[in-house]
């Protein structure tokens, strides 16, 4: 398992070092870490009140490696609070289907989560029926991005013409 650990965290280090300003790095515990706290900078949702929702561009993230790591997945909790239909009231976020991806695949598959990705969209497994009832009333919004750290930008369409 060290090894793996080992390999997540340079990968980690490698996503964080070619998007800084996507994924930030708070902390790590271990050697190798099998604990992290991260700063994600994209698009996602949060209350703001009794019924009402607010954009938020900058979520807390806390990645927990257990012992059977990774064959069980791991822990993943939101600091900040987010308002999404697979994220727990008590901030634990529903991963779904765990096939013991790399933890920098996890975190690009946060980045899609966070931002409503309608594939990572899925009303059978709910976390927060609140959350999945908004969702329902406003799949116009989403995906509210298309950040991914460490990658480019999709290429701008190139503008065409039909010859009279």
């Amino acid at each position: 398992m060290s090894e793996r650990l080992r390999e997540d965290h340079l990968r980690l280090l490698a996503l964080a070092a070619g998007a800084p300003s996507q994924v930030r790095i708070d902390r790590s515990v271990g050697q190798p870490p099998n604990q992290y706290a991260l700063t994600l900078a994209c698009r996602s949702v949060t209350t703001s009140g009794p019924g009402q929702v607010a954009y938020r561009d900058s979520h807390a993230v806390e990645i927990l490696l257990g012992p059977d790591y990774p064959w069980n997945e791991p822990t993943v909790r939101m600091l900040t609070p987010v308002f999404h239909p697979h994220v727990f009231l008590s901030n634990r976020v529903c991963l779904g289907d765990w096939t013991g991806e790399f933890l920098d695949l996890l975190v690009k598959r946060l980045f899609k989560i966070l931002q409503f990705d309608p594939a990572y969209l899925d009303g059978n497994s709910v976390a927060n029926p609140d959350a999945q009832r908004w969702v329902e009333a406003n799949r116009g919004l989403f995906p509210l991005g298309t950040v991914a750290p460490g990658q480019p930008p999709p290429p701008k369409p190139l503008i065409t013409f039909t010859p009279r």
